[in-house]
């Protein structure tokens, strides 16, 4: 499970450590696209306990209760099947499981993260997070009937405030000749600041239902990469 472990197609080179993604790389445009010494398709966990309206809100100082070093790998797999190659992984944290279906198509740029969680736990915010080589002072956010950007930067109290932004099937950071795009199914928290584009997976609050997003939970988020401005590529169409 611990040795660097490599998977590819047409497109892209994806490269394993431990299972997480150490390399994303764009074959088509010969890019880097997961920053120097940090790895993607991580899944970070924060203790979630907002002082009002516990299923609605979120705090701004969120980053500063990430807990560390629980999740466990159990099972990494590769499998080559005729349209595809499949990296299966398995996760445990505390006493609930993450597997993952990682899907590189023969003739599709976009990869696919197909997840069934078995979620046991409360009040812990999940992300997924991609540290991205791209610079942008703006991420754009799907919205109904079009899209919107929001600051990347954290220099005023406004921009502090945008911490958590709602959108629909599709966030992107883009800069001149190179975007990064995350897509999804059903999962509407994305926050993107700096270059690191993350995507809200769970919220398990207490209150008003003390069972919310406890059990099985089927999803899946994509990532697809392209050339510069969203309009110039195939985003819209994936």
């Amino acid at each position: 499970i611990t040795n660097n472990k490599t998977v590819e197609n047409e497109y892209y080179k994806l490269k394993f450590k431990k299972g997480k993604i150490i390399s994303l790389y764009d074959k088509r445009k010969e890019v880097e696209l997961i920053e120097e010494g940090k790895v993607g398709n991580e899944l970070q966990f924060f203790v979630d306990k907002p002082d009002r309206f516990e299923a609605w809100e979120q705090d701004a100082d969120f980053e500063d209760h990430r807990i560390e070093d629980e999740l466990e790998l159990q099972e990494f797999a590769i499998n080559e099947y005729k349209t595809e190659k499949v990296v299966t992984l398995k996760w445990k944290f505390r006493k609930s499981t993450f597997e993952q279906n990682i899907i590189l198509y023969n003739n599709l740029d976009r990869i696919d993260f197909k997840n069934k969680v078995d979620w046991k736990e409360r009040e812990i915010l999940v992300k997924t997070a991609w540290p991205v080589n791209i610079l942008s002072e703006q991420a754009r956010y799907e919205i109904a009937y079009g899209n919107i950007t929001r600051p990347t930067s954290n220099n005023t109290s406004f921009e502090k405030a945008q911490f958590e932004v709602p959108g629909h099937r599709w966030a992107d950071l883009s800069e001149p000749g190179l975007g990064f795009s995350i897509l999804n199914d059903c999962k509407y928290g994305y926050d993107i600041k700096d270059n690191l584009v993350r995507l809200t997976l769970l919220k398990s609050p207490n209150y008003p239902d003390e069972t919310a997003d406890y059990g099985v939970h089927e999803f899946t988020y994509s990532i697809y990469t392209h050339n510069g401005v969203y309009y110039n590529s195939n985003l819209l169409d994936h």
